[in-house]
């Protein structure tokens, strides 16, 4: 028994120019432009203003603007299909936006008055082995919709459930307010 063609018969076949389409549109996405920064910005100024307020409606925003899903699938694109320069460029995409969101957070709330921990920001703080299977299907979910332009409405979907803005923003949030157990949870 053939694994990949028993597979096809449920999940379908991608074609050569999908693939290609697929591949140019993530090495283009993983890339560390003024575009990504900008968006990154925005988005940790709207995850930072959800947790510290508690809303949920305004971290959902952030996981939607946040561009950082692309150079983790450029991260693992470029290790599945040996691209060094693809895998290189998206881990430096990934660990500049890492350093800029954790950075601007903690300066963000250093300058809110009254910012303390929120319910919010404390779910996040225990992952759980769940998270992972979370992440995990998320990230299958988010290279099959890639693949597959007729479900790629799917996406903001996909963006939420494996979002690390928020988890980011509360990193900053507990180095800015010296609270250790919640930054390194």
């Amino acid at each position: 028994m053939d694994i990949k063609s028993e597979l096809g018969k449920y999940l379908g076949s991608v074609s050569e120019e999908e693939k290609e389409t697929v591949y140019s549109e993530i090495s283009a996405g993983s890339h560390p432009t003024r575009e990504f920064f900008i968006m990154l910005v925005i988005s940790a100024i709207i995850a930072s203003i959800g947790l510290l307020t508690n809303s949920v409606a305004v971290i959902i925003g952030a996981m939607l603007v946040s561009p950082l899903l692309i150079p983790v699938i450029g991260i693992s694109l470029g290790a599945v299909k040996g691209d060094f320069e693809l895998f290189r460029t998206s881990i430096e995409a990934e660990a500049k936006g890492i350093a800029i969101v954790i950075a601007l957070v903690v300066a963000l709330t250093l300058i809110i008055p009254n910012a303390s921990i929120t319910s919010e920001i404390l779910l996040r703080t225990h992952p759980t082995p769940l998270d992972l299977v979370v992440a995990l299907a998320s990230g299958a979910a988010a290279a099959y919709a890639l693949s597959k332009k007729s479900i790629g409405a799917t996406l903001p979907g996909v963006a939420i459930a494996v979002a690390v803005m928020p988890p980011l923003s509360v990193v900053g949030i507990g180095f800015a307010l010296r609270r250790p157990e919640v930054a390194l949870g």
